[in-house]
């Protein structure tokens, strides 16, 4: 789990990395703050895969962000899914690739 801080509003946002997820999806609370801040989005069908098995065609939007973390800058795609609501946000491997992010499940810890 990352903690980030919206830096206009002092509130801070839980996002979950996830290893099994090959794209990050945006949640509703970070969707709303891109659309805030005015960012290009751009739409296209992809295939979803779920755990159990589940292959679905998907409309979704599409985003490529710039992020701050612990001091370094890094671009990063996300993934939105419009029709979702109340969802969170999900770090996935491209995520954790891009941020240069070693997670370390033994210690319950994760590095740079």
């Amino acid at each position: 789990m990352l903690y980030t801080q919206n830096q206009h509003k002092r509130s801070f946002e839980l996002h979950f990395a996830d290893s099994g997820a090959s794209h990050s999806i945006a949640g509703a609370t970070l969707y709303t703050i891109l659309l805030q801040q005015g960012a290009a989005f751009e739409k296209t069908s992809i295939s979803l895969s779920f755990a159990d098995g589940l292959v679905t065609q998907k409309e979704v939007l599409r985003t490529f962000q710039t992020i701050l973390l612990e001091g370094r800058k890094f671009k990063t795609p996300f993934i939105i899914l419009p029709d979702a609501k109340n969802n969170s946000t999900l770090l996935g491997v491209d995520f954790l690739e891009n941020a240069g992010i070693v997670l370390n499940f033994r210690k319950n810890c994760w590095t740079l």
